[in-house]
Protein backbone atom coordinates (compact mmCIF):
# COMPACT_ATOMS: atom_id res chain seq x y z
CA UNK A 1 0.00 0.00 0.00
CA UNK A 2 2.67 2.40 0.96
CA UNK A 3 4.16 1.80 -2.34
CA UNK A 4 1.01 2.56 -4.32
CA UNK A 5 0.78 5.82 -2.11
CA UNK A 6 4.40 7.25 -3.51
CA UNK A 7 2.99 6.22 -6.80
CA UNK A 8 0.44 8.35 -6.69
CA UNK A 9 2.32 11.00 -5.25
CA UNK A 10 5.09 10.46 -7.86
CA UNK A 11 2.43 11.67 -10.35
CA UNK A 12 1.09 14.96 -8.52
CA UNK A 13 4.84 15.96 -7.47
CA UNK A 14 7.29 15.04 -10.32
CA UNK A 15 10.73 14.19 -9.42
CA UNK A 16 13.83 16.22 -11.87
CA UNK A 17 11.65 19.13 -12.74
CA UNK A 18 11.64 20.77 -9.59
CA UNK A 19 13.97 21.55 -7.31
CA UNK A 20 14.31 19.13 -3.98
CA UNK A 21 14.99 21.87 -1.41
CA UNK A 22 13.13 25.09 -2.49
CA UNK A 23 10.41 22.65 -4.55
CA UNK A 24 10.45 25.76 -7.58
CA UNK A 25 10.61 24.64 -10.93
CA UNK A 26 14.05 25.38 -12.03
CA UNK A 27 17.25 23.66 -13.56
CA UNK A 28 18.75 20.91 -10.99
CA UNK A 29 22.23 19.05 -10.55
CA UNK A 30 21.91 16.63 -8.39
CA UNK A 31 18.40 17.41 -7.49
CA UNK A 32 19.19 20.43 -6.21
CA UNK A 33 19.09 24.18 -7.95
CA UNK A 34 21.80 26.41 -7.56
CA UNK A 35 20.32 28.52 -5.00
CA UNK A 36 20.02 25.32 -2.77
CA UNK A 37 23.21 23.60 -3.13
CA UNK A 38 25.07 25.65 -0.89
CA UNK A 39 22.62 24.69 1.89
CA UNK A 40 22.96 20.71 1.45
CA UNK A 41 26.04 20.48 4.03
CA UNK A 42 27.40 17.42 5.53
CA UNK A 43 26.31 16.99 9.44
CA UNK A 44 29.53 16.94 11.80
CA UNK A 45 30.04 13.89 13.84
CA UNK A 46 28.67 14.99 18.08
CA UNK A 47 28.85 12.74 20.60
CA UNK A 48 26.04 10.46 21.01
CA UNK A 49 22.73 11.35 22.66
CA UNK A 50 22.53 9.42 26.30
CA UNK A 51 22.12 5.52 26.41
CA UNK A 52 23.52 5.37 22.36
CA UNK A 53 26.80 4.46 21.77
CA UNK A 54 27.01 5.91 18.68
CA UNK A 55 25.21 8.89 16.58
CA UNK A 56 25.16 10.23 13.16
CA UNK A 57 23.46 12.87 10.98
CA UNK A 58 23.05 13.42 6.96
CA UNK A 59 22.45 16.94 6.74
CA UNK A 60 22.48 20.44 8.87
CA UNK A 61 19.23 22.28 10.08
CA UNK A 62 19.50 24.62 7.39
CA UNK A 63 16.60 26.73 6.06
CA UNK A 64 15.77 24.74 2.83
CA UNK A 65 16.41 21.77 4.40
CA UNK A 66 14.15 22.15 6.90
CA UNK A 67 11.26 23.38 4.66
CA UNK A 68 12.05 20.05 2.29
CA UNK A 69 11.78 18.28 6.14
CA UNK A 70 8.28 19.79 6.38
CA UNK A 71 7.27 19.12 3.62
CA UNK A 72 8.23 15.55 3.69
CA UNK A 73 6.34 15.07 7.05
CA UNK A 74 3.42 16.98 6.56
CA UNK A 75 2.77 17.94 2.70
CA UNK A 76 3.26 14.13 2.18
CA UNK A 77 6.19 14.29 -0.51
CA UNK A 78 7.23 11.18 0.78
CA UNK A 79 9.29 10.23 -2.39
CA UNK A 80 11.53 12.99 0.00
CA UNK A 81 12.91 10.06 1.49
CA UNK A 82 15.21 9.30 -1.08
CA UNK A 83 17.03 12.16 -1.04
CA UNK A 84 16.92 12.36 2.72
CA UNK A 85 18.24 8.76 3.22
CA UNK A 86 20.48 9.18 0.28
CA UNK A 87 22.50 11.58 2.68
CA UNK A 88 22.75 9.26 5.78
CA UNK A 89 25.63 6.44 5.92
CA UNK A 90 26.50 4.22 8.56
CA UNK A 91 30.00 3.63 10.04
CA UNK A 92 31.79 0.54 8.40
CA UNK A 93 32.48 -0.44 12.37
CA UNK A 94 29.37 -0.17 13.42
CA UNK A 95 27.84 -3.60 13.94
CA UNK A 96 24.20 -3.64 13.21
CA UNK A 97 22.11 -6.57 13.07
CA UNK A 98 18.74 -4.80 12.66
CA UNK A 99 17.07 -0.96 11.61
CA UNK A 100 14.35 0.30 13.49
CA UNK A 101 12.48 3.53 13.38
CA UNK A 102 11.23 6.21 16.25
CA UNK A 103 7.59 4.93 16.30
CA UNK A 104 4.68 6.78 16.51
CA UNK A 105 2.02 6.90 18.37
CA UNK A 106 -1.06 4.75 16.10
CA UNK A 107 -3.38 7.69 16.80
CA UNK A 108 -0.89 10.17 15.00
CA UNK A 109 0.01 7.08 12.62
CA UNK A 110 -3.54 7.14 11.21
CA UNK A 111 -3.75 10.68 11.18
CA UNK A 112 -0.21 11.06 9.13
CA UNK A 113 -0.53 7.96 6.94
CA UNK A 114 2.71 7.00 7.24
CA UNK A 115 5.92 7.29 9.75
CA UNK A 116 8.84 9.06 8.12
CA UNK A 117 11.02 7.51 10.03
CA UNK A 118 9.80 4.00 9.07
CA UNK A 119 10.64 4.97 5.40
CA UNK A 120 14.36 6.26 5.90
CA UNK A 121 14.54 2.66 7.48
CA UNK A 122 13.42 1.19 4.47
CA UNK A 123 15.97 3.11 1.94
CA UNK A 124 18.79 2.36 4.40
CA UNK A 125 17.85 -1.71 4.84
CA UNK A 126 17.81 -2.22 1.03
CA UNK A 127 21.43 0.02 0.48
CA UNK A 128 22.92 -1.95 3.59
CA UNK A 129 20.74 -5.33 3.30
CA UNK A 130 20.15 -4.79 7.03
CA UNK A 131 16.87 -5.99 8.31
CA UNK A 132 13.92 -3.24 9.51
CA UNK A 133 12.39 -4.25 12.13
CA UNK A 134 8.74 -2.40 13.45
CA UNK A 135 7.95 -5.53 16.00
CA UNK A 136 10.55 -4.30 18.55
CA UNK A 137 10.08 -0.68 19.93
CA UNK A 138 6.61 0.91 20.16
CA UNK A 139 5.58 4.11 21.39
CA UNK A 140 2.87 3.43 24.30
CA UNK A 141 2.16 7.13 25.70
CA UNK A 142 1.03 9.65 23.05
CA UNK A 143 2.95 12.80 23.51
CA UNK A 144 2.56 16.77 22.85
CA UNK A 145 5.08 17.80 20.41
CA UNK A 146 8.55 19.11 21.52
CA UNK A 147 8.02 22.24 19.54
CA UNK A 148 8.18 24.71 21.99
CA UNK A 149 9.99 22.93 25.08
CA UNK A 150 13.20 23.21 26.63
CA UNK A 151 16.36 20.65 27.18
CA UNK A 152 14.69 19.72 30.58
CA UNK A 153 10.51 19.82 28.85
CA UNK A 154 11.82 17.53 26.38
CA UNK A 155 13.11 15.07 28.71
CA UNK A 156 10.55 14.66 30.70
CA UNK A 157 8.05 15.06 27.68
CA UNK A 158 9.03 11.28 26.64
CA UNK A 159 10.29 9.77 29.86
CA UNK A 160 8.11 6.33 29.91
CA UNK A 161 6.57 7.03 26.27
CA UNK A 162 8.49 3.72 25.06
CA UNK A 163 8.70 0.31 25.40
CA UNK A 164 10.55 -2.39 23.10
CA UNK A 165 10.90 -6.14 23.59
CA UNK A 166 12.49 -9.06 21.88
CA UNK A 167 15.62 -7.63 21.65
CA UNK A 168 18.04 -9.76 23.48
CA UNK A 169 22.33 -9.13 22.19
CA UNK A 170 20.67 -7.13 19.14
CA UNK A 171 22.91 -4.13 17.84
CA UNK A 172 19.99 -1.96 16.89
CA UNK A 173 20.28 0.88 14.42
CA UNK A 174 17.65 3.75 15.49
CA UNK A 175 16.25 5.98 12.81
CA UNK A 176 14.37 9.17 13.31
CA UNK A 177 14.23 12.69 11.18
CA UNK A 178 15.76 15.36 13.31
CA UNK A 179 17.83 15.56 16.26
CA UNK A 180 17.60 18.82 18.55
CA UNK A 181 18.32 17.58 21.76
CA UNK A 182 18.28 13.84 21.64
CA UNK A 183 16.05 13.74 23.64
CA UNK A 184 13.66 11.48 22.13
CA UNK A 185 16.41 8.98 21.01
CA UNK A 186 17.24 8.08 24.59
CA UNK A 187 14.57 7.57 25.87
CA UNK A 188 13.81 4.90 22.96
CA UNK A 189 17.54 3.86 23.63
CA UNK A 190 16.75 3.33 27.26
CA UNK A 191 13.47 1.38 26.59
CA UNK A 192 15.77 -1.35 24.37
CA UNK A 193 18.29 -1.11 26.81
CA UNK A 194 16.32 -2.36 29.51
CA UNK A 195 14.63 -4.77 26.81
CA UNK A 196 18.24 -6.50 26.49
CA UNK A 197 19.73 -4.63 23.61
CA UNK A 198 23.31 -5.06 23.11
CA UNK A 199 23.93 -1.72 21.79
CA UNK A 200 22.13 1.03 20.64
CA UNK A 201 23.33 3.40 18.05
CA UNK A 202 20.67 6.43 16.23
CA UNK A 203 20.89 8.08 13.04
CA UNK A 204 18.66 11.12 11.98
CA UNK A 205 18.37 12.89 8.09
CA UNK A 206 19.17 16.30 9.69
CA UNK A 207 20.59 17.67 12.92
CA UNK A 208 18.99 20.77 14.48
CA UNK A 209 21.61 22.68 16.59
CA UNK A 210 20.36 23.85 20.20
CA UNK A 211 21.09 27.82 19.26
CA UNK A 212 19.06 27.53 16.08
CA UNK A 213 15.48 29.29 15.89
CA UNK A 214 12.92 27.95 17.62
CA UNK A 215 10.78 26.09 14.81
CA UNK A 216 11.01 22.37 15.16
CA UNK A 217 9.46 19.33 13.81
CA UNK A 218 10.09 16.64 16.33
Amino acid sequence: MTRVFEALLDLLYPRGCVCTLCGREAITHGEVCDACAPAVRPCTEIAPPQGTVGFRAGLCYTPPVRGALHRFKYGRQIYLADFFAAHMTIPEDWRIDAILPVPLHPKRLRRRGFNQSELLCGRLGMRYAIPVRTDILCRVRQTPTQTALGVEERKQNVQGAFAAKGCEGLHLLLIDDVCTTGSTLSACAEALTKAGAASVYAMTAIRRERRADRIDME
